[in-house]
């Protein structure tokens, strides 16, 4: 998800739902897109905390690395939890 922000103390959700070759499709059009035209098989939010439960066991992922099977699962942000250094900014930088 190119638009997240590491330091906005939200989480950046992106649940696809396709069905089919053609919804498929539609995932790969809005991922290299950035979501500019949007689907109906592709929905993205944020949040601080996000619940999530299934009838049936999924492959899950979690920041880019797949977890296995879930069926149901808690993502929360922890506020200033996670330390982040930058190098100092040098003449030039954008």
């Amino acid at each position: 998800m190119p638009d997240a922000k590491v330091d906005d103390g939200l989480l950046d959700v992106m649940v696809a739902s396709p069905r089919g070759l053609m919804g498929w499709g539609a995932v790969v059009a809005d991922l290299v897109t950035r979501h500019r035209f949007g689907h109906s098989a592709v929905q993205r939010v944020q949040a601080k905390k996000v619940e999530v439960h299934l009838g049936r066991p999924v492959e899950g992922e979690l920041d880019g690395d797949a977890i296995g099977q879930v069926r149901a699962m808690l993502c929360e942000v922890h506020e200033a939890g996670l330390p982040i250094r930058l190098p100092a900014p040098q003449e030039g930088w954008s």
